[in-house]
């Protein structure tokens, strides 16, 4: 036990000293020992699975990767093949392990978020390109709809979680083409029906109208009620997944005008199209151009759902857009504002190619050791996001934070004049007894008025400038009444 402590800090002591206690701190706090346990990655003998995880881990933060760090590493602390097995195993549920840790980062930033901020749940696919290999299990033929062009590689469903400032990434698929031949290899690995890795697989060459469907199953049995809407753009717009996910949470999506969607407005089918053809429109040249409530029509199930259709004007195309949403009640304005949370998960899409490299790092050609290193590379993400929310929110200070705010507290307008006028006083007081000639009441002119600028840019943040200049002359004219007063008794008594 006190070999594994002493490598450990050996690990991360290379991490550098600004995220050290923060990588211990991130462990401990999300449990990754007994995550790991739980997820089925434990070893009877040899390195243990929380050695391997943290050498892994902390390599994204070192500028290394898995081959410089552990295959090149003359003073390495595991051997490559203990990596690389860490990573091909089939019993491995890799999807759970990114689940216990992301829902407990989840727990915490839900609790920093207010109840009148919407969290959803975001759905898309990015490239994973792998057009230099060969030889990589279920390797397909795909087509990049951003670049417009075929790759090889797979497609690479995510699952995020967000209250519209942390990014936390909850779940994916690995996803090859369902068409046979479309795909480059077979999968080649002996796996028992049974084992995740066999599940993972079949996954794989499912569709991924299924994959969002389990995806979001997932999702309901990790985080129930941490999250209000379900979000996704036109390309997985179905009447399959609005009618899947609507039974889960509110549905917010963008409608495609090629799409053979069906809605019954006004006791008649229409299609988006025509349902914007007979809208009643907003005069001018309003972003929101217009809504209607109808119904969704299922053909399959013979089921229909209600829907609110908002349609909205292009900025720089100036062409009409339709975002449909399940929960008919709320308003046009909140429905827009919803759906542009979705382009959080694009940026996250972004970070994790650009920075943590995931479509290169790892070079095995077992779909397995794939499907792992995604895992722990949205693990990295997930500690940068806990420790930005850190840093930048100063709720995530905790206690301390609330102790500040009732220390800083603004008090009313009334508590402040009554003090400034009483230090006022004070002043006028210590300066009465100076005066003892003509030459010396100039000096004191001077002192007032320099008390007097003090007073008005103080009040003056609160009410006006004049406000400020009548309530400030009639203090200090009582303020001189009531010292000439005390002058004129102490002198009595003198003489």
């Amino acid at each position: 036990m006190k070999n594994s402590i002493d490598n450990n800090a050996i690990i991360i002591r290379d991490a550098g000293l600004n995220v050290k206690q923060e990588i211990f701190n991130f462990c401990k706090y999300t449990g990754i020992s007994s995550a790991l346990y739980s997820c089925g990655m434990y070893s009877t003998c040899g390195y243990s699975a929380n050695l391997i995880f943290l050498v892994i881990f902390v390599a994204a933060f070192t500028n290394n990767n898995i081959y410089r760090a552990v295959v090149i590493n003359s003073s390495r602390l595991i051997s490559k093949d203990a990596a690389y097995d860490f990573l091909r195993s089939t019993s491995a549920n890799w999807r759970s392990f990114l689940a216990i840790i992301a829902t407990k980062i989840i727990v915490f930033c839900h609790a920093l978020t207010s109840k009148k901020h919407k969290k959803a749940i975001i759905f898309d696919d990015t490239s994973f390109k792998k057009n230099r290999s060969k030889k990589v299990e279920l390797l397909s033929k795909c087509y990049d709809h951003v670049d417009h062009k075929y790759y090889k590689g797979f497609s690479n469903l995510n699952m995020v979680w967000t209250d519209g400032n942390t990014v936390i990434p909850l779940g994916y698929s690995l996803l090859a083409s369902q068409n046979k031949k479309y795909r480059y290899n077979e999968s080649t690995k002996d796996v028992d029906k049974r084992s995740n890795s066999y599940k993972r697989r079949e996954e794989s060459i499912n569709g991924k109208p299924n994959a969002v469907v389990n995806l979001i199953k997932f999702a309901q049995s990790k985080i129930y009620k941490l999250f209000d809407v379900i979000l996704f753009d036109s390309w997985y717009t179905s009447n399959f997944l609005i009618s899947s996910c609507s039974k889960i949470a509110p549905v917010v999506c963008m409608l495609k005008k090629e799409k053979c969607l069906r809605f019954e407005f006004n006791n008649r089918i229409y299609s988006i199209e025509g349902i914007y053809r007979n809208l009643k429109k907003r005069p001018g040249k309003s972003l929101i151009i217009g809504s209607v409530l109808c119904k969704l029509v299922y053909k399959k199930k013979d089921e229909k759902i209600n829907v609110k259709i908002v349609f909205s004007r292009h900025k720089e195309t100036g062409d009409w857009i339709a975002v449909l949403s399940t929960n008919t009640k709320w308003s046009d304005e909140e429905i827009i504002k919803t759906y542009g949370m979705r382009w959080i998960i694009e940026v996250f899409h972004r970070d994790v190619k650009q920075f943590l490299n995931i479509e290169v790092i790892c070079q095995s050609p077992d779909f397995d050791a794939l499907y792992g290193y995604l895992a722990l590379s949205y693990i990295q993400y997930i500690f940068i996001s806990y420790r930005k929310r850190l840093h930048d929110d100063q709720r995530g200070i905790g206690t301390l934070f609330y102790c500040c705010c009732e220390e800083v507290a603004e008090i009313s307008f009334n508590e402040a004049y009554v003090n400034l006028i009483y230090d006022a006083i004070i002043l006028l007081k210590s300066m009465s007894f100076e005066v003892k000639d003509n030459n010396n009441q100039n000096k004191l002119c001077v002192e007032l008025d320099a008390a007097k600028n003090v007073l008005l840019q103080t009040m003056m943040t609160k009410i006006s400038i004049a406000s400020a200049i009548r309530f400030l002359i009639t203090g200090l004219n009582g303020c001189i009444n009531i010292e000439s007063k005390l002058a004129e008794r102490l002198a009595s008594e003198a003489a």
